[in-house]
């Protein structure tokens, strides 16, 4: 059921706009009543996290990608069986068994685009970089307390600094 609201509300005007909120907002309560855990799979998990952000869920959003539970990415970095150091080609891949041994799949890198546009707020429009530090914004009190990203571009390298103390307050670093 995820997959199909993520997708839907993810391209342009397949949702109406009169129910719009509400595929949101099931998207949101299916995604709580689970653990906050997704039920994605590649395609859908690629549109997920830009979803949330993009539409007053960037808390929701970071807290998914700070759980160690399973299925998260957090869960293949740290977990009872196999920590992974790539990417896994599935959630589940130490149970799955020989068939499925791909621990190196590009296919779940989607998030690292995520990690650029909305944690660290570098957005690429043409050939134009725009710093938008998206951690800034007070409707966005999550877990982060630190962002340091560097990116290496054409036009030299791009380098995102931020710090929040414990008022809220935030800083470049």
């Amino acid at each position: 059921m995820q997959a199909a609201q993520i997708l839907a509300l993810a391209l342009p005007n397949v949702v109406p706009v009169n129910v719009r909120d509400n595929v949101l907002q099931h998207l949101i309560q299916d995604i709580n009543n689970k653990g906050n855990h997704t039920s994605t799979g590649i395609v859908s998990t690629a549109a997920l996290y830009p979803l949330l952000s993009d539409n007053g869920q960037h808390d929701l959003a970071v807290e998914l990608i700070s759980t160690v539970t399973y299925p998260s990415y957090g869960y293949m970095f740290n977990n009872p069986y196999e920590n992974a150091t790539t990417m896994w080609e599935l959630w589940d891949a130490p149970m799955e068994g020989p068939g499925m041994n791909s621990r190196n799949h590009h296919m779940f890198s989607s998030i690292g685009a995520w990690f650029y546009s909305h944690l660290a707020g570098i957005d690429f429009q043409s050939d134009l970089i725009l710093i938008q530090p998206r951690m800034l914004s007070e409707n966005k009190k999550h877990l982060l307390t630190k962002i340091d990203c560097q990116l290496s571009t054409l036009y030299g390298l791009v380098h995102v600094s931020y710090t929040r103390d414990e008022s809220d307050t935030f800083a470049n670093s």
